[in-house]
């Protein structure tokens, strides 16, 4: 397995094999180390666009790693490669924009400290972990049974877990929990008393979900930078479902009206954290004489990596 050591210590915390990097400052030399090692590795260090005292890329192999070189003050971005003979070399890691000042000593450490994979295309296999933030409005597009309902809001957090397989395609898993309100309209009613002043659903449920991820860009330089969407399946298990209606301080609440079986489609569409989705909700799940929750959600989502 490949391990590199620069010296710098931000480590994150990972789960499910997921790939962080260190890194740190001492002196405008770079130094490198490398252990035993399954594939060859190569370093470029490319100064950017615009940086002052501009230089040729320096390339670094394996036998190399262990010799000092001069940098000239300026930006740089370093690229890790694996090298593959008669192929592509496969890019596993880019660091943006490292400054190297003038009179300053620095020494930057990258650690590559996980086990890695390939698949028999040789890409690069690894997972990220997301906290996943969803926002959903429905009933925009009314299906028969559920008309009563005047609006309806669903927020759900979820754990997204990504194993990316190659550079265009990702499987992701989700855990998480939800919550949704649905208003009925205040001219309608289903119950034998009449109108009443407020009429609503509330529903509490957790969710499990699979997505098949594919991106515009190559993801497997761990920038997860542009533009991705998601295609997938969820299904969300009742925690409490009440039918709520209020009239004054006069309150009543029905129980036990729901089925198990809420599965909904998911298409996702985004760009870095930020993206859109629709929902669609495959089967009613709101038993006879009730109205049904709405068949399509649509919604924003905002991804925090952890």
């Amino acid at each position: 397995m490949k391990k590199l050591i620069f010296i710098f210590t931000l480590l994150i915390p990972n789960l499910f094999i997921s790939q962080y990097l260190s890194l740190n400052s001492f002196t405008t030399w770079s130094d490198y180390e490398i252990g035993e090692e399954d594939r060859p590795i190569e370093v470029v260090i490319v100064p950017v666009d615009g940086s002052e005292n501009i230089q040729e890329p320096v390339r670094l192999t394996s036998d190399q790693f262990y010799e000092k070189i001069k940098l000239n003050p300026g930006l740089y971005d370093i690229k890790v490669y694996y090298i593959n003979s008669g192929d592509d070399d496969v890019l596993i890691e880019t660091i943006h924009s490292f400054d190297v000042l003038d009179e300053q000593i620095n020494e930057i450490e990258l650690n590559l400290h996980e086990s890695w994979t390939y698949d028999s295309s040789d890409t690069l296999a690894y997972s990220d972990v997301f906290i996943e933030n969803n926002f959903g409005f429905g009933n925009y597009i009314p299906s028969s049974g559920n008309e009563i309902i005047n609006s309806h809001f669903v927020y759900e957090l979820n754990v997204k877990s990504l194993y990316v397989v190659n550079s265009f395609y990702s499987l992701g898993f989700n855990v998480g929990m939800g919550y949704s309100n649905s208003v009925f309209d205040e001219n309608q009613t289903i119950s034998l008393t009449g109108l009443h002043e407020k009429e609503s659903y509330n529903y509490l449920f957790s969710n499990v979900a699979f997505v098949n991820r594919f991106t515009f860009y190559d993801n497997t330089n761990y920038d997860n930078n542009g533009f991705f969407m998601d295609l997938g399946i969820n299904y969300s298990l009742p925690i409490l479902f009440r039918h709520n209606t209020r009239d004054g301080n006069f309150k009543t609440v029905e129980n036990k009206i729901h089925k198990f079986n809420d599965v909904q489609g998911i298409c996702r569409i985004g760009y870095k954290g930020i993206s859109l989705y629709a929902n669609y909700r495959i089967f009613d799940i709101v038993k006879n004489n009730y109205p049904s929750l709405p068949k399509f959600v649509f919604g924003i989502t905002f991804d925090l990596e952890y």
